[in-house]
């Protein structure tokens, strides 16, 4: 974790964009956030300096002084920033602890680090290890990890030495720490890195018999991006080849529609390698939504799954 006038202003700028209470309440599931403040005498400056800032920020807002109130708002934000400043200087490290919904304390301030919770669990930090948390505050993994990812379908990337495995919720190792990289499970498979290339591996921790490719995707939409000799093509699930190898850039399935790359124009593909927009495009945004946000030349507008181009504007 960095030192604490570094991530002090972080603070403050979550007060005053959520302002509700006087904590900065980090993003979790229902049921656990982090709690960001310090252990040392400055702690009493987070409780009391947040507020100050909310209190200023929300004077600006009301007098409405035209486009310079914003501006002038957070010139004195940082004046005030720099009288304290010096009380978050000097090597103080940031602690870390979890709350609950009710800004109920249920792990003590003594991490140096938290991750994302999933899964009921949160990863949390202690000098170069980590290990992770149940929503009731409870250490169930032990901090013996140098890497920790957040969980996904049950199981959690974890590093040590510079290898990757996967472990369970209770902290059971399901896979064992052998992989030069790894990749989070997604629709039941996980893109895991040997020393001779990259592979899917199932539910069953089985690796699928093909043969190792240079990169490789977890699976989106049924299908996941392998490359190949410099070129991009498609696996199902079994790790058979489905869509052959010849994008020179092939992105996620999202919604049965993948933008893919020939030369230096985009395209669109559908599941089955179709292809449903042709390559004239210079940007194509994934179809996350119905609709896709693109641009051909100087025209800009949004693609629908049928390929059809909606004219947005045309820029100067």
């Amino acid at each position: 974790m960095q030192q604490g006038i570094r991530l002090f202003p972080l603070c403050m700028i979550n007060c005053i964009r959520r302002l509700e209470g006087n904590w900065s309440i980090g993003r979790g599931s229902s049921m656990v956030g982090c709690l960001w403040t310090k252990v040392t005498k400055s702690s009493w400056i987070v409780l009391f300096y947040c507020p100050l800032m909310k209190g200023v920020w929300r004077l600006f807002r009301k007098l409405r002084c035209g486009a310079m109130s914003i501006p002038v708002g957070a010139l004195l934000c940082l004046l005030l920033m720099a009288c304290f400043g010096h009380l978050t200087m000097g090597g103080n490290r940031i602690k870390v602890g979890v709350v609950d919904r009710t800004g109920r304390l249920v792990l003590p301030l003594l991490c140096d680090g938290a991750g994302a919770c999933r899964g009921g669990r949160i990863g949390l930090q202690r000098g170069d290890v980590w290990g992770y948390a149940s929503a009731e505050g409870q250490l169930v993994v032990s901090m013996i990890y140098h890497q920790a990812r957040p969980f996904h379908e049950g199981r959690a990337a974890v590093s040590y030495r510079r290898r990757w495995g996967f472990i369970d919720p209770d902290g059971t190792v399901v896979v064992p720490l052998d992989y030069r990289q790894v990749k989070d499970f997604q629709e039941g498979m996980a893109a895991v890195a040997t020393d001779s290339g990259w592979h899917l591996m199932d539910t069953t921790y089985a690796i699928r018999r093909h043969r190792p490719y240079d990169a490789l995707v977890s699976l989106h939409g049924g299908r996941a991006a392998a490359r190949d000799q410099g070129q991009w093509g498609y696996l199902d699930h079994h790790g058979v080849a489905v869509i052959g190898h010849q994008y020179r850039e092939a992105g996620p399935f999202h919604n049965g529609r993948a933008v893919v790359r020939q030369g230096d124009k985009w395209g669109v593909i559908d599941l089955q390698g179709q292809l449903v927009v042709p390559f004239e495009y210079d940007h194509i945004d994934p179809f996350r939504y119905p609709l896709a946000k693109a641009q051909k030349g100087q025209q800009q507008g949004y693609l629908t799954r049928s390929g059809q181009f909606v004219l947005h504007s045309v820029s100067e």
